[in-house]
């Protein structure tokens, strides 16, 4: 499987992931990110000096099942494919409660991120196949959001300040990242140099994870702190010929993904302050994406297995 799809001739990240028309970057595992320069230092990847207690979970009837991030009281958001082929975003508590979130109108729906205020973000599409943005509170409430001038907007991140970022693309097809705060005010957010930028995480100290892309089309992991003149940081993971960050937590622990020469993909687990990496891989599955992090941690991602079908998951660690 290849991680990157050009469309039409720029890069476009993750909301396509789930459609025979495009295949999408997949994301699968676990770094630190660091708000100043770091040096990574650490060869391949080993098994875990611990156990990690993996569940699966589909939702009922469902074709396919992903899981993209979990707050701190254990709320997991996703997407769900239903036998008609139509995506929904849901809602998942840790006792197997399920809520379908569609957006009004929508043509499908999408669920990236929650805070622990139970407020969430993904995309949705409109009859036209646009993807737009957006922001919903329980029990319904709704409030698009389309980047000003944008012909694309995905909402990947929210922290408990409601502050939002994502990724929009211009006419030109130009690919940016970006922040909104208040739901009203815009930043535009780039990798120095990049091809293309998604901002895909931000935490309560408003620590922003990502990644981007170089002119030869290959992701590259970074973490930017607004709060230090807006310092970009990037994060390879050594051995990896790609690297992505998808959300982080409070600790600055990021779930992310890398790929190797070919594009197969592997969940990772890791602590660069440290200069440690490790695998985390779904049991007998042909591939595992690690999506989102709480502060516990509790890890949330999906895989696929031998079949082809996708399974959402949730996974805790502990001392051997």
């Amino acid at each position: 499987m290849n991680c990157i799809q050009y469309f039409p001739s720029r890069i476009l990240m993750r909301p396509f992931k789930h459609w025979a028309r495009i295949t999408l970057v997949l994301w699968c595992g676990l770094v630190i990110v660091l708000p100043a320069a770091t040096s990574l230092g650490q060869s391949n990847p080993v098994n875990p000096p611990f156990s990690i207690t993996f569940q699966s979970f589909d939702y009922p009837g469902a074709s396919t099942t992903t899981a993209s991030g979990i707050n701190n009281g254990n709320i997991i958001v996703g997407d769900y494919t239903d036998s008609s082929g139509k995506m929904h975003g849901y809602l998942r508590n840790f006792s197997g409660g399920y809520m379908t979130v569609d957006y009004p109108g929508a043509a499908s729906t999408s669920l990236w991120a929650v805070n622990d205020n139970n407020h969430a973000v993904g995309y949705y599409t409109d009859s036209a196949g646009n993807f737009h943005g957006f922001f919903f509170a329980l029990p319904g409430s709704f409030t698009p959001i389309d980047y000003p001038g944008s012909v694309f907007t995905i909402a990947y991140g929210i922290n408990n300040s409601d502050q939002i970022v994502g990724t929009w693309a211009d006419s030109a097809g130009n690919q940016s990242g970006f922040f909104l705060v208040n739901g009203t005010s815009f930043s535009s957010l780039s990798y120095p140099g990049a091809a293309a930028t998604v901002a895909s995480g931000i935490n309560s100290s408003g620590v922003i994870c990502g990644e981007y892309f170089d002119s030869g089309g290959l992701a590259h992991g970074f973490g930017l702190t607004r709060a230090q003149n807006g310092t970009y940081t990037t994060v390879d993971v050594p051995g990896a010929a790609q690297s992505g960050l998808d959300k982080l937590n409070d600790k600055l622990q990021v779930g992310g993904y890398t790929a190797d020469s070919n594009g197969n993909l592997s969940g990772m687990a890791g602590v660069p302050l440290n200069h440690q990496f490790v695998a985390v891989n779904y049991p007998t599955s042909t591939a595992t994406i690690v999506r989102g992090i709480n502060n516990q941690p509790v890890i949330v991602g999906h895989y696929t297995d031998s079949a082809g079908k996708r399974h959402g998951f949730y996974a805790v660690q502990g001392a051997n």
